[in-house]
């Protein structure tokens, strides 16, 4: 699946969510096209999305937002995503500034 620029900056941002916080999805860092993008993933099936049960939504102190939605990513998404941190990876590396021990000649 070819995916824009948006697009796979959402499937990373989603997969960090799963990862790291248990499905939990922070929507105020989501724009609209965010939103018709992850509404058509849903339909498709590609990713998993909606509202958290009202009675499971909780204040955390020291926090400015609740988290009232929730992701899961299917197979599909989950090799892109891969794919798409493994190429990110490479350009990060691309741009180093530290040196590796044995690249130091003594």
């Amino acid at each position: 699946m070819k995916l824009s620029k948006a697009e796979a900056s959402l499937l990373m941002y989603l997969e960090t969510r799963a990862v790291d916080h248990k499905g939990w999805v922070d929507t105020s860092l989501m724009n609209n096209e965010d939103f018709a993008i992850v509404k058509k993933w849903n339909k498709e099936g590609y990713v998993k999305f909606g509202r958290v049960a009202s009675s499971d939504i909780t204040y955390t102190p020291g926090r400015y937002y609740r988290l009232t939605h929730w992701c899961e990513l299917s197979d599909a998404a989950w090799g892109n995503v891969a794919q798409l941190r493994r190429e990110r990876a490479e350009r990060g590396l691309q741009s180093r500034i530290y040196r590796r021990i044995e690249e130091i000649e003594t």
